[in-house]
């Protein structure tokens, strides 16, 4: 559920020119912040007056905290979040972190969830995997080719592959897993209109 909370303050410009630059603008120094939940939103407003955040809250909701820094420019918290989305990466949530680092554009959190990757097995024994396959098979074939392109960078004792042949054979193992999952009906069509039963 999303709510709408109000922030007010000065204290807020201390860490954030993009809140100072919104108030200098506001009469009434009031923002309206609508895109976080509750508890999302006292994490972010506590952050300002405390400069650091409960760890638990932090490890539950560094995606959407890590959205709020980014939008409101606080630097100091979108280092926090990054540092809290690279800890404990694991089969099970390796794919998820990689699309919050995607979404978000951070550079740090993608080179860390490679890294850690290419260490865990093949992406179709990772947790999400048959998840994402279903609703964002884009993202793992992106996921696939930035792997691929890593372990060809560290020197990857497999045969060389001449260029671009590598990107079509990944491509080629994507969509004949998606063509298995479609052929045991065990992926969703886009058209069906059963989605919570597919």
């Amino acid at each position: 559920m999303i709510w709408t909370s109000i922030i007010c303050g000065y204290c807020q410009a201390a860490r954030s020119t993009e809140f100072e630059a919104m108030f200098r603008n506001v009469e009434s120094k009031i923002i309206e912040v609508a895109e976080m939940s509750l508890e999302e939103l006292n994490a972010f407003v506590s952050f300002f007056y405390k400069a650091t955040i409960d760890a638990n809250v932090l490890l539950k909701h560094s995606p959407a905290l890590l959205q709020a820094a980014n939008k409101y420019k606080v630097d100091f918290l979108t280092s926090i979040c990054e540092e809290a989305l690279v800890t404990n990466i694991s089969k099970e949530n390796v794919i998820s972190k990689f699309f919050v680092a995607k979404k978000h554009c951070s550079e740090a959190v993608m080179e860390a969830v490679l890294k850690e990757a290419t260490t865990l097995g093949d992406v179709s024994t990772f947790t999400e995997y048959k998840k994402y396959s279903q609703t964002d098979a884009g993202l793992l074939l992106e996921f696939y080719e930035k792997l691929a392109r890593l372990k060809k960078a560290k020197g990857s004792k497999r045969r060389r592959v001449g260029k671009g042949k590598l990107e079509l054979f990944v491509l080629l193992c994507v969509l004949v897993r998606i063509f298995e999952h479609l052929r045991a009906g065990t992926l969703c069509d886009p058209s069906c209109t059963r989605h919570g039963s597919c």
